[in-house]
């Protein structure tokens, strides 16, 4: 007698099992089973062959045996490990290397999807985010992201985050039925799954929602949503223990389920009614759904919804004491769960393996784009440092050319003002305005007035007499002549020569005399035979007794210094 006890946990459920076996199994089984269990265990032995090896195989034991719903069901077993083998391409061997995804050449937004709907959020998550980083905000596509995205955090249990998703896209903007439809049916599961640390009222919430989903989806034809609702809204009345209308619910789901296709979900809702059954002890009924779920098909399906099939299946017979038909189901389950657990290996070491070599090949187009960067900024360097070079150069070219032409047009200035200064002088020497030979005079000697005595209202021959006496007595070479001194050799005031002096040359006294001053000095300056005479000389000998007075106002009448002027005619 052999005892053996097996434990299998599952997300909600333990399970133990004690199958007492009188005798060993063989014993009690037709030839017909004997020699089914031998083909199986050899179907099993040759999971890594020739596909169509296999086909041929599974299909002759078909043909052969009258089965039995268990053999069935391993038969499905070894089907869905094919079918995984057809689809990946590749053999179980942990050492194989990962194939390339189809879901791969997708668009970006549809393969973020699929990575949610195949649970391998650690990259559905990313890809989605990427996707609304760049699509249009309030598009049709990005509301359908957002609520996915929503979905991926419910499957990480990140139950909040994906609330506060879907609340933002609801809150105060239009979004189209169907994205609000498919909005609100997924809160009504992200409330479902939730504990109530996070929603108190979570069943409410899960009714609310699913509501507001189906009145949406059965007014404007949204079947899937309405069938995902209706399952939802089963699952509520079920914890409410209204069978019936949890039931109702299921039926309604499963028969929506299967107008759009989706197998899956369809399966799901009989697994759904099965476990009410269950609860309500109908054992049978149970395990009459269970089976004819199992028989829909498997292509397209996953194995996680028949492992929660056969776990079902053997906890049903459990309950009515076919203990020998409950082991067969777990231990199919069971090796569904390894099968599930070691693909769910490979495709999380395909998932790491992808994003380890996305990430370096980002890398490297990194360090690429940085070098490219840093030579684009050394090209943009170098050629703008030879341009700045040539800028100056051409900049100093032009100023030096400039400084050039502006000497010369400079000198030729000075020369053309040298010329007209020289004809000045001759003119001067010809009007006798300056003598040849300065005489020696003294301030006292000025200072004596004339015979004649200007009376008031001759102020029109005043004009005649100033310029007569500047001519002839030359009293701006005293360096201290002042308007008091003229007026007293006159014999007038002050103010009939400062008026005669504004009114006729429109010029002061200083200005006036200055002059006067600056016509002898250009004389001298012009005589060879004065040469000697220094150019500090030349201005005392004209009446400055300052050295910077004289160059200003030479400068002022002239247009040339007196040193430029002397060089200039040696």
């Amino acid at each position: 007698m052999a005892i053996y006890f097996i434990v299998l946990s599952t997300d909600r459920f333990f399970y133990t099992f004690m199958l007492l076996l009188a005798i060993p199994f063989c014993y009690g089984q037709s030839s017909d089973s004997v020699r089914f269990e031998s083909d199986y265990r050899k179907i099993l032995h040759q999971m890594s062959a020739e596909k169509d090896s296999l086909d041929n195989l599974i299909n002759l034991t078909e043909k052969n045996y009258r089965l039995t719903d268990i053999q069935k069901s391993k038969l499905y077993y070894i089907k869905t490990k094919v079918f995984s083998l057809m689809v990946n391409e590749t053999p179980e061997d942990e050492n194989a290397d990962a194939v390339i995804d189809p879901a791969e050449n997708l668009p970006l937004l549809d393969r973020a999807v699929q990575r949610i709907i195949q649970s391998r959020t650690a990259i559905g998550i990313p890809l989605l985010q990427e996707y609304l980083e760049i699509a249009d905000p309030g598009s049709d596509s990005a509301d359908y992201a957002s609520v996915y995205l929503a979905e991926g955090y419910r499957k990480i249990e990140e139950y909040q985050k994906g609330m506060d998703v879907i609340y933002q896209l609801l809150k105060g903007k239009e979004i189209s039925l169907r994205n609000r439809a498919f909005a609100y049916n997924r809160l009504a599961a992200l409330y479902d799954e939730c504990s109530s640390s996070v929603a108190p009222n979570r069943y409410d919430s899960v009714a609310k929602y699913c509501d507001l989903c189906i009145q949406i989806s059965e007014k404007n034809g949204f079947i899937d949503h309405l069938a995902t609702a209706q399952n939802e809204l089963g699952f509520y009345y079920n914890i409410k223990k209204e069978y019936s209308k949890a039931l109702e619910l299921y039926d309604k789901a499963f028969d929506n389920f299967i107008k759009v296709n989706h197998l899956a979900d369809a399966i799901n809702a009989r697994y759904n009614i099965a476990k009410i059954y269950f609860q309500l002890e109908r054992h049978a009924d149970a395990i009459e759904v269970l089976l004819s779920a199992e028989k829909m098909g498997r292509e397209n399906v996953g194995t996680n919804i028949f492992v929660k099939l056969y776990i079902e299946l053997s906890r049903n017979y459990e309950a009515t004491g076919r203990y020998q038909s409950a082991y067969e189901y777990l231990n199919i389950a069971r090796k569904m769960q390894i099968d599930a657990f070691k693909s769910n290996i490979r495709a999380n070491i395909y998932d790491m393996s992808a994003k380890y070599e996305a990430e370096k090949k980002e890398k490297e187009n990194l360090q690429l784009r940085m070098e490219n960067e840093i030579k684009q900024v050394k090209i943009r360097t170098k050629n703008s440092v030879i341009g700045w070079l040539i800028a100056g150069i051409l900049f100093i070219g032009a100023l030096l050319v400039t400084i050039v032409f502006l000497y010369f047009q400079k000198k030729k200035a000075l020369n053309i003002l040298v010329k007209r200064n020289l004809e000045i002088v001759d003119t001067e020497k010809e009007y006798g305005i300056i003598s040849e030979q300065v005489a020696e005079l003294t301030k006292s000697d000025f200072n004596k007035p004339e015979n004649t005595i200007i009376q008031t209202g001759e102020i029109a021959d005043l004009k005649e007499q100033l310029e007569t006496l500047m001519r002839n007595d030359k009293p701006y070479l005293f360096s201290d002549i002042s308007i008091n001194d003229i007026g007293q050799k006159l014999n007038t005031n002050r103010t009939y020569i400062s008026k005669l002096i504004n009114d006729h040359y429109h010029k002061n006294f200083n200005d006036y005399i200055n002059e006067y001053r600056i016509k002898t000095a250009r004389q001298l300056l012009a005589d060879p035979l004065k040469n000697h005479i220094s150019i500090e000389g030349i201005g005392q000998m004209s009446g400055f007794n300052s050295r910077s007075t004289f160059f200003t106002c030479f400068k002022k009448y002239t247009g040339i210094s007196p040193s430029y002027f002397r060089e200039s005619i040696k």
